[in-house]
């Protein structure tokens, strides 16, 4: 019996009403991986099963949460950090910020490279924004952070445009808890090696170049 009128009208109206996939494309999407996952790790454990009731129990279910764990510890060896440029698309002051403390953060000599507890030469990079080339300089780390701040306070007595000593002094603390918390800046850390280069004959600052008949003999050697 075929339904008229009204019937026939909600009929239609249900007929037609919209429709959405079960499961987002990309939930579908890591879903399937899992369960993909999670037969063939259930294949791999019956080809390595010598038990044939072992084998005919084995069920693919069984190994979903395995499958998920090894999924999220894959995942930490393909992300990476956003760059500047695709972290600021959110268009939020939070990024930035973060953004901005990024930029000025690798713009900056970490302390922990001019002043450790190993007496070694070091090679420091040095970004020209001018030229867009980078300047390499040579330094010796300090062993101690007493001979560092030593070379800090004839650079900032030498340098700082604050007259008043106590002022000076004062402020001077500021900045080198700075330079200890969040590093040199760049331009500033670069002045410091010519500085140290220049005045301080105290310290080798340079690792020594072999002298011309010391060279000759190494490669006599070689041969």
């Amino acid at each position: 019996m075929k339904t008229t009128g009204a019937d026939n009208q909600n009929g239609s109206a249900q007929a037609q009403w919209p429709e959405v996939t079960k499961i987002a494309s990309e939930e579908f999407l890591q879903t399937y991986a899992v369960a993909e996952l999670a037969v063939k790790l259930c294949a791999l454990k019956k080809a390595q099963s010598k038990v044939p009731i072992e084998k005919e129990n084995l069920d693919p279910k069984d190994f979903l949460a395995k499958a998920w764990e090894l999924i999220q510890s894959a995942r930490e060896h393909v992300l990476r950090p956003k760059t500047n440029a695709e972290y600021l698309k959110s268009g939020s002051d939070e990024a930035a910020e973060n953004v901005t403390g990024r930029i000025l953060s690798e713009s900056r000599i970490q302390f922990q490279t001019l002043c450790n507890n190993k007496e070694i030469y070091t090679e420091i990079e040095f970004h020209d924004a001018d030229t867009k080339t980078i300047i390499k300089k040579d330094w010796k780390v300090y062993g101690s952070e007493a001979g560092f701040k030593k070379l800090f306070w004839r650079y900032w007595n030498a340098t700082s445009v604050i007259k008043d000593e106590v002022e000076r002094k004062d402020y001077g603390e500021v900045v080198f808890a700075s330079w200890k918390r969040d590093g040199v800046p760049a331009n500033t850390c670069l002045a410091l090696v010519e500085f140290r280069k220049e005045h301080d004959h105290r310290a080798a600052n340079l690792p020594k170049k072999p002298k011309q008949k010391h060279r000759r003999l190494m490669a006599k050697a070689r041969t």
